[in-house]
């Protein structure tokens, strides 16, 4: 049998060792479990632009408009590796009148890998981008259609500063997407292939993801 005799000293020092091991306990879980199974994350991106051109004699003071709204969710079937998809619309508007409006579906899969500190970690995304456009004159007549499909690789680098949301950094990687345009005779206008490779480091993309 043993017998400890504390005294204030001895037990002051215990309160200060137990106060910084939860501390440090409390900021591990906070970090780590942003990206275990389980969790959903949530973002997205959503944007206006408008241009016009002042310059000439032409007196069509409408402007050229682009909206983007895609919200995404996602789910963490394990550990780092959350599988989702994306859905939005995007509208283009030329200062003629003419329009043309998109419906976008994205699946992707995303995994993390820590950088030494649960707070800082990279990802890779893989991602499927499928778009449905149709397109009308200043009538508001249909002129025609497209598709688009295309695959995505794209790298990242995450902060987590808290527990609900991590700031990211992605960069474009690999890309190749086959476009197709049709008339409203149904009739192939356009059928183009494009592909890429490389990051460009000086033009990335800034994101806040949320977690829970």
């Amino acid at each position: 049998m043993y017998i400890y005799f504390i005294n204030q000293k001895n037990l002051r020092a215990m309160k200060k060792l137990l106060l910084i091991t939860a501390i440090a306990l409390a900021s591990f879980f906070k970090v780590s479990a942003q990206t275990e199974q389980g969790n959903i994350l949530l973002g997205g991106a959503i944007s206006y632009e408008s241009d016009k051109n002042d310059i000439g004699d032409d007196d069509d003071d409408d402007a050229d408009e682009n909206v983007t709204i895609m919200p995404m969710i996602g789910y963490f079937v394990k550990n780092n590796l959350a599988l989702g998809a994306g859905v939005g619309y995007a509208y283009h508007k030329e200062p003629s009148g003419a329009k043309d409006s998109y419906f976008t579906v994205m699946p992707f899969g995303r995994l993390y890998k820590s950088l030494g500190s649960e707070q800082f970690k990279i990802f890779g995304q893989l991602a499927v981008p499928l778009q449905f456009g149709n397109f009308e004159n200043a009538d508001g007549d249909d002129i025609g259609e497209s598709t688009s499909i295309g695959v995505s690789l794209s790298p990242g680098f995450s902060f987590f500063p808290t527990k609900k949301f991590g700031i990211e950094l992605s960069f474009t990687g690999i890309e190749f997407s086959n476009y197709k345009q049709e008339d409203s005779d149904g009739d192939t206008v356009v059928d183009t292939n494009h592909f890429s490779i490389g990051a460009d480091f000086f033009s990335p993309q800034l994101g806040l993801l949320f977690y829970f």
